[in-house]
């Protein structure tokens, strides 16, 4: 899940200019279109927010609501934000590992470290043209994967709740679970992780939850990274059936979905 949720990324910074000194160059990979930066929307403040606006959507049976508190939702914007720590840290991770086998002279290294050093190096001189042609996408992917969370995985996770005897216009929310919320998320300096939700019904505990990983976002807030899905809560009651919704990432610039 933690390979699956790092997704390549893209920042635009607008160029100011004077008439003492040339204008400064642009600080987006190359490759990027340079357009007016959007309207930025605002999402819930702390997890715990987001977790009663998604418990909200779910009473009400609104799968546009809850689309619009994930990544899908927010579009460009927070794909910007996110995407530019994941790639920051993957150029810094593939940076690092070249020094290592920088160090050693090339008569003392393996045949597997020399062919690592080579792939390294050609990671590193596609990793920003995957991600601007991702982005340069987006537009055009965005309208396709909200369709797809509106008629297929919002509908998993209906079947999943009803597998789970779980009536998402009654039950309550009875414990938003932080634990798993950490300030390096994907090793990518961001704060975020899973969420777990667990609920009630009839004052009766529920054998499931319903979990998410989130992060939060500057400028943004709280936003829903990958599908809802339905787990069970192992400390007690029944196990669960298997759940057939979705656990990958939303699709994202450069993923290849």
């Amino acid at each position: 899940m933690r390979q699956a949720l790092v997704i390549i990324a893209l920042v635009w910074i607008g160029i100011g200019c004077s008439k003492d000194k040339p204008p400064a160059p642009p600080s987006q990979p190359s490759g990027l279109k340079l357009n007016p930066k959007p309207e930025v929307k605002r999402g819930p403040d702390s997890p715990e927010a987001l977790a009663r606006a998604f418990h909200q959507t779910l009473a009400e049976n609104n799968a546009e609501a809850m689309m619009m508190l994930s990544l899908l939702g927010y579009g460009t914007n927070a794909w910007l934000e996110f995407s530019q720590a994941t790639l920051v840290e993957r150029r810094r991770i593939i940076i690092r590992e070249l020094a290592q086998l920088e160090s050693k002279p090339r008569p003392q290294r393996t045949e597997p470290e020399q062919a690592r050093f080579f792939s390294l190096k050609l990671q590193l001189g596609t990793l920003e043209k995957t991600h601007a042609a991702g982005f340069n996408a987006l537009h055009n992917k965005l309208p396709i994967d909200r369709k797809r969370f509106k008629e297929q995985e919002y509908h998993a996770l209906q079947q999943a709740l009803r597998e789970a005897h779980m009536v998402q216009d009654t039950m309550k929310l009875a414990q938003i679970d932080t634990s798993g919320l950490t300030l390096n998320f994907l090793d990518a300096k961001l704060h975020g992780g899973p969420l777990k939700l667990r609920y009630t019904q009839d004052g009766q505990s529920l054998p499931g939850s319903i979990t998410f990983n989130c992060a939060d976002l500057k400028d943004i807030g709280w936003v829903i990274l990958d599908p809802p899905r339905v787990s069970a809560n192992r400390e007690v009651g029944p196990q669960l059936p298997p759940n057939p919704s979705p656990t990958e990432p939303f699709p994202a610039p450069g993923s290849g979905n």
